[in-house]
């Protein structure tokens, strides 16, 4: 009877919290706004996403002290990165001090960067307990998700017709929707629809596939959304997302021919699509001849592989700074620089090939306004946390794998699929660390969240299922 009591309490307990899934769907659908104007003040406030956790944090922070929380291997992982980042900050304590560079001092990098860290392992503790407390489903997920989608198609489109095709009335409706929403300069000739900029769009574009992929799969629909988020993909012209892409689209394709798109019905839709957009093209003879000017120009953009290539915001540039950040690592093997520091060291170690870069000029200018960045992940991670941040790291995404083949052994049709999406999940992020180097990237924490709940609830699944098959044994 006691026992009985003990459980009503914590179920009714649980019940009290159900309105915080609201928080995460909201998140999910504001997840594509990525430049942000608050977000100069802080780089997480350029994350649309990130503000119905702030405005939880009170009430998250009440959380942690009443033990609502579950560990999954996800956080137990991040918790040691953590304390990584707090052990190679000491051992460079006496450099963070005395670092200083374009208006910025050593250890207010080092403690924001520090602080966007925590952040992050506390988004990800409070969305997997949330996913696995309340059970919610990669379904769910998907339906807020494909609103966003839904969202950054529109606003693509309307990109594409007055960047690319060159009706004025569009592009004049896309820069006051750009201006309310994003900080950045306008880009003439790539889009990025309501994200910040065109590679944040990409990654933003890496963790949304998945879910759309899972919801034509799981419904038999939204074709024509993921044939017309690919042409919004497209017109990027992020080299580095195309490839990202790709790979998900290879890791999917099975699936995908095995479950939907041989079907006639989408065979059909696919048909209709292109003969539309065809004769509306091809009625109006200016806007062909702009079209195709423009278009040729996209191609040529993309196809530009050259180290000092402007159009592809400098492949010079990124490989560069990726290389000083790598040549910091070798110099400070073990503890790194310490986190936030690349900014301040990163002159010394800068290849001479790449001084011709006009970015990495700016970045090495301490007059000039350029923040310099390592433009990738890894790279930054062994150059300021040393080899063994990097390996604690890796070993995170590398488990969400190993633990995502591990059950698949032992669930059923639904859970493989869903499996499928996450491992393509997995895929799209963690190559994500070729473009990106900041850690206020929502998608990354909300990714490690959505599977860190989910192998939670299948785990509690499953320890169910043997309690019940134990106690029937019993009972026989």
């Amino acid at each position: 009877m006691e026992q009985q009591k003990i459980l009503i309490l914590h179920n009714l307990e649980d019940k009290k919290y159900k309105f915080l899934k609201g928080f995460l769907f909201l998140s999910l659908i504001l997840l594509p706004v990525n430049g942000f104007p608050l977000g100069l003040y802080n780089e997480l406030l350029l994350e649309l996403g990130f503000f119905p956790y702030l405005i939880l944090s009170p009430l998250m922070a009440i959380l942690l002290l009443e033990r609502f929380y579950y560990n999954s291997f996800i956080t137990k992982i991040l918790l040691v990165f953590v304390y990584w980042n707090i052990v190679s900050g000491f051992a460079n304590m006496d450099s963070i001090l005395h670092s200083y560079y374009k208006q910025t001092f050593g250890p207010t990098r080092y403690l924001s960067q520090l602080f966007m860290v925590i952040i992050g392992f506390m988004l990800v503790l409070f969305i997997s307990t949330l996913i696995s407390k309340y059970k919610i489903t990669i379904q769910q997920l998907s339906k807020y998700i494909i609103i966003s989608i839904k969202t950054c198609v529109l606003i693509g489109l309307i990109e594409i017709l007055g960047k690319v095709i060159g009706i004025n009335i569009f592009l004049e409706i896309y820069q006051v929707v750009a201006s309310s929403i994003n900080r950045g300069r306008f880009i003439p000739d790539r889009i990025h629809s309501i994200s910040g900029e065109p590679s944040w769009y990409g990654i933003y574009s890496a963790f949304a596939y998945p879910f759309l992929i899972h919801a034509i799969v799981k419904e038999r629909k939204h074709v024509l959304l993921l044939l017309l988020f690919l042409v919004t993909i497209y017109f990027t012209l992020s080299r580095t997302m195309y490839f990202i892409i790709l790979l998900q689209t290879v890791f999917f394709l099975p699936i995908l021919l095995k479950r939907t798109l041989l079907n006639k019905r989408n065979v059909a839709i696919a048909f209709v699509s292109i003969a539309l957009f065809a004769g509306i093209m091809f009625s109006n003879e200016e806007i062909v001849a702009q079209a195709t000017s423009q278009l040729t120009g996209t191609l040529k953009s993309v196809n530009d592989f050259s180290l000092d290539s402007n159009e592809s915001y400098s492949s010079m540039t990124r490989l560069g700074m990726q290389a000083s950040a790598v040549n910091m690592g070798l110099d400070n093997f073990f503890f790194g620089v310490g986190q936030g520091q690349f900014m301040f060291k990163f002159q010394d170690y800068v290849p001479d090939w790449a001084l011709g870069a006009y970015e990495i000029q700016h970045a090495l200018d301490p007059l000039a306004r350029k923040v310099p960045q390592a433009h990738g992940m890894f790279a930054r991670m062994f150059g300021e946390l040393g080899a063994i941040g990097l390996i604690i790291w890796l070993m995170l995404w590398v488990m969400c794998i190993v633990k995502l083949f591990a059950v698949k052994k032992r669930v059923g049709p639904r859970e493989k699929t869903e499996i499928y999406i996450l491992l393509g999940l997995t895929f799209g992020i963690l190559a994500c660390g070729m473009n990106v180097d900041s850690f206020r990237m929502m998608v990354v924490w909300i990714s490690l969240g959505i599977i860190g709940g989910w192998y939670l609830q299948v785990q509690k699944t499953l320890e169910d299922h043997k309690e019940q098959d134990k106690y029937a044994e019993n009972s026989g």
